[in-house]
Formats: structure tokens, sequence, C-alpha cells
């Protein structure tokens, strides 16, 4: 599969994705009501916090080494099984310490959940190794749909059922527990499917001092990487929790959970361009300025509709509460944009090893963010802390863009100058 065909792929089944993700986000906040589901969401983002954290950017180095040594694919993989067994360990002892009656989910569907964030990006680097990208898809789009389908059971019937048999604490951890248990149901189809697909790299182990010194070596850098893009995409949450009103919080939350979601096609981008950029030849460079074009024609044509429609369509949605969403939303757009961007852009750098480029740019964005929002948000509230992220976002663009022109021959505008002939170029299959 070429890597047109791959994105694709990727592409048209993320979109299905994310709209069964918003619809459930949807129907969660009416499930729960605004400031109940803001604790929700609060506390998944906590999790999904412990999950970078525990995954040490094991995904990128299995990606990086497998590509680059399909020989090690076996040993790689044992190697992940006995990672993961420390990783469930730590996890319970952890989240023993942070939940609480504030926060009250269940300690199993919690690390379940906090597992089923590591072990989704292990067994998706495989695939994605194996350009196994249409298999990969089609699994997530009809696991999130039965999300979907039980979501909708819960909010039309309520959850006294499941919370009668004791599966779960209350309506909040009976949700914990579909969204955890569908993405545990995911993960098994994955790695079955895989081991029956890739039987003969699975089953053969070459074991070398070097496949571990590769692997803690990628996957170290990557892991700082991946720690400080998490918490460049969260950390606002935090002052805006501390100055905003709990109402406010909840607006935010949405405003930056959406943002998130417009994050997922620039990364599935992202995830298909690092394998192929492995052992790509210097013609590759062109691509990614081909997709940071396609990248800012979406974005513009999604901010038009914003735009247009945005000013009632969160309440409509969401309910009458959501008042706030319209302005954080036309304040944080652009950082989301710039973002994506970036995304792109690290990708051909983690193919290429250069990651302590990702470091300095999303580094030099995370201080913005920090500074910014302790100076700005007590002041401005959560449109300085939407401000700010934007501005902090561009300043991390900017770094990659300086360094991405420095070892390529590629233009600059050619990340924002879209052709006519992108589109078409697009959709061939060569």
């Amino acid at each position: 599969m070429n890597i047109k065909e791959a994105l694709l792929h990727n592409t048209g089944w993320r979109i299905i994705v994310m709209v069964f993700t918003f619809v459930n986000n949807i129907i969660i906040v009416r499930l729960l009501g605004a400031e109940t589901s803001a604790i929700f969401f609060y506390a998944l983002a906590i999790f999904a916090l412990l999950g970078s954290v525990f995954r040490f950017g094991l995904e990128s180095g299995i990606i990086y080494v497998t590509s680059k040594q399909p020989r090690y694919t076996g040993a790689v993989a044992v190697l992940i099984l006995v990672v993961v067994v420390i990783q469930t360990a730590v996890t319970v002892v952890v989240l023993k310490n942070f939940i609480s009656e504030a926060r009250p989910f269940s300690l199993f569907w919690a690390a379940v959940y906090v597992m089923d964030n590591i072990l989704i990006l292990y067994v998706s680097a495989f695939f994605q190794v194996k350009k196994r990208f249409i298999s990969l898809n089609i699994s997530a789009a009809v696991f999130v749909l039965l999300q979907t389908v039980l979501i909708i059971l819960f909010y039309k019937r309520g959850a006294g059922l499941i919370v009668r048999q004791g599966w779960a604490m209350d309506t909040g951890d009976a949700v914990l527990a579909v969204i955890s248990g569908c993405i545990l149901l995911q993960i098994l189809f994955l790695i079955i499917y895989l081991f029956i697909a890739e039987k003969p790299d699975f089953t053969r182990f070459v074991f070398r001092r070097q496949t571990i010194t590769s692997l803690a070596r990628f996957s170290i850098v990557n892991f700082i990487a991946g720690v400080i893009l998490f918490l460049i995409t969260r950390a606002d949450l935090y002052f805006v929790e501390r100055y905003c009103t709990a109402l406010v919080l909840a607006n935010y939350i949405q405003v930056a959970k959406i943002g998130q979601l417009m994050l997922v096609i620039p990364g599935q981008i992202s995830g298909v361009i690092f394998p192929y950029a492995v052992n790509a030849k210097e013609s590759f460079d062109n691509k990614i300025g081909f997709f940071g074009r396609i990248c800012t024609a979406a974005f513009i044509f999604i901010y038009v509709l914003f735009f247009i429609f945005g000013n009632f369509g969160f309440t409509l949605l969401f309910g009458k509460d959501f008042s706030y969403a319209y302005p954080a939303m036309a304040c944080i757009f652009p950082g989301f944009y710039f973002l994506a961007l970036h995304l792109i852009i690290i990708s051909y750098y983690e193919g290429k090893n250069l990651q302590k480029i990702i470091v300095y740019a999303e580094l030099i964005t995370l201080l913005i963010i920090l500074a910014g929002d302790f100076f700005l948000v007590p002041i401005g509230g959560y449109i300085a802390a939407a401000i700010v992220f934007s501005a902090a976002n561009l300043a991390g663009l900017c770094i990659s863009l300086f360094y991405f022109k420095r070892l390529t021959s590629v233009k600059l505008k050619d990340f924002f100058y879209t052709r006519k002939s992108d589109i078409a170029a697009l959709l061939r299959r060569s």
C-alpha cells in the first residue's frame, strides 16, 4: 500500500470514528450534566496522562526498530509483553492513591482505561509497521460504534442494571466501564488478528542486545516528547479549573475535546508518514509539504463552518449552559491548526531519528503556555487561556518549520499555499 492510499484509508475511517466519538461526548454531557461531566472528562484527562507517562514512548520505538530491522519483531513483542505486566502493576498502585470520593470511579475500570490507552498504541504500532491500516481503522470504527450504542442505551434507560449488578458504582463509572470495556475488546481482537496474519514474524525470535538498546534509546526521547505534547494539549485545563467556575470549565473542556478531535486526522497523517519516513529517500521530503497544504485547506474549511454555525451549534448540541464555548473556540482554533501542522512535520523527524528537534520545539511551546496561563488566566479567564494556547503553538510551529527548512529543500510556502492539483493528486492511486 502506497502512502496516499494509506492516508485515504486512515482519513476516511478516522472521520467515522471522530463522528461517533463526538456523538458519545454529547450524550455523556447530557447524561451526566454539565458540572458532573466536567469532573468525568477531567478525570479521564488525568488517566490519559498516566497512560502517556507509563508507556515511555515505546509505541514509536516499536515502529522505528521493527521498520529498520523486521527480524526483531518477535523479540520486541516479547519485551513489550514483559513491560505491560510491570506497567499494569504500577498503574494499580498509583490509581489506589488517586481514586477518592471526589473522583468516584472504581479502581478496576480506571486501571483498565489507563492500560487501554497504553496497549492500543503498542498494538497499533505493529499494524503501522506492517502497513495494515485498513484492518486497524475498521476495528476502531466498529468498537467506537459499540460504545455509542451502549451509551445511548444508558441515556434512554439509565445505567441502573449495570450498577445493581455491581459492575459499576454509579452512572459515571458505568460510562467509564463501557468505554474501557469496548477498547479492551478491540485490543484483544487486534492481537489475535495480527498474530494470525503475521505469524512468521511473531514466532521468529532474533534477540540481540542492540534490540533493547535501540528500542530504549529511541523510546525514551519519544517519551519525553510525548509527555510534553500531552501537557501542551491539557495544561491549560489546570489553570481554567483553578481560576474559573465549574460551568466555564465544562465549556472549556468540550472546546478542548473538539480541538483534540480535530487533531485526530493530522495525527493519523503523522502515523502514516512515520513508518514510511524511516527508510524513505530524499524525494519523500516534498510529501510533507503536500500534506501540510491539505491540512491547511481542511482547517480553513472547518473554520468557515464554525464561524457560520458555531454560535448556536454548541448550545444546540450540548445544552443552554454551553454559551461560553463559542468565544473560546474562536480564540483556540488557530492553536490547534498550528499544532496539526507541527504533528505532520515531527513525524518526518521521528522517521529520521531527529527527535531532539521535537523535544526542543514542544518544550518552548509548553513553557509559553505555562508562563502565559500563570500570569494571564487570573486576569483574562478562559479567553486568555485560549489565546495563550494559540500563541504558544505558533511559536512551536515556527521552530519546527525553521529546522525543516534547514534540513530539506522544501519551501515554507509549500505548507500553506494550497494548489488546485493537490486534491487531484491526493485522490490518485499512485
